[in-house]
């Protein structure tokens, strides 16, 4: 059996002689090992793909969530993690940071003005331990199919006219979070908190979520 240990892209080449001609096929990058733990340091000017230890870290976390597959953990270091779009989680993997979210946040980049931080579409997949500040229209969004946020600060989304500006989730489980601060200068449900269909709230601090309508309905709405 083949054995490939070390992660990374392998190109697969196969030759065939039959005692008079031979004839040869190369397909480049056919082989994909990926790493269980992928790695992520704010700015790694030393960024190796596929990002398999800390000296080779990716620079940013959305170069190691394409990096990922079904299964991988992400570690992400501390530091600012200025987005000019937003991340795209689609599978099952989890990103967690190494030293709380007290010290890894991810924000948008000065002059970026209308992008969500993150969406996350995976029900297997598991954010935890980021400080998720300044998104707009909504800071992160959950989509139907699910996904585990925890232990994170979501806070200072911003927007006119919607729902759930720190978080909008259609399913999954939102836990030990802190949603604050988050803004809507017009009618919106849920400014802090908007849960749909089967998404779940848990011990989390919601507070000081604030818009400047009359009708608006508070911090937490369940639709």
């Amino acid at each position: 059996p083949l054995a490939l240990a070390t992660p990374g892209y392998y190109t697969v080449g196969l030759t065939v002689n039959d005692g008079t001609d031979t004839a040869q096929v190369v397909r480049t990058n056919l082989l994909y090992v990926v790493p269980p733990v992928l790695h992520v340091a704010a700015g790694h000017a030393g960024a190796g793909f596929p990002y398999a230890t800390p000296a080779t870290a990716a620079a940013t976390i959305q170069a190691a969530i394409d990096a990922a597959r079904d299964g991988s953990r992400i570690l992400v270091g501390p530091g600012d993690y200025l987005l000019s779009q937003s991340l795209e989680v689609s599978k099952g993997i989890e990103i967690r940071s190494t030293d709380g979210p007290a010290a890894t946040r991810v924000s948008r980049l000065n002059g970026v003005g209308t992008i969500r931080l993150m969406f996350l579409a995976h029900a297997q997949a598991c954010i935890a331990g980021i400080n998720f500040d300044n998104g707009y229209q909504n800071v992160i969004n959950i989509w139907a199919n699910g996904g585990v946020v925890s232990n994170c600060i979501i806070q200072r989304g911003t927007y006119t006219v919607g729902n759930g500006v720190g978080v909008r989730a259609r399913s999954g489980l939102i836990t030990h979070c802190l949603v604050q601060a988050n803004a809507c200068s017009g009618n919106g449900a849920g400014v802090g908190l908007y849960l749909d269909g089967d998404a779940r709230a848990q011990n989390c601090l919601i507070r000081d979520n604030r818009s400047t309508a009359a009708d608006t309905k508070g911090g937490v709405y369940l639709a």
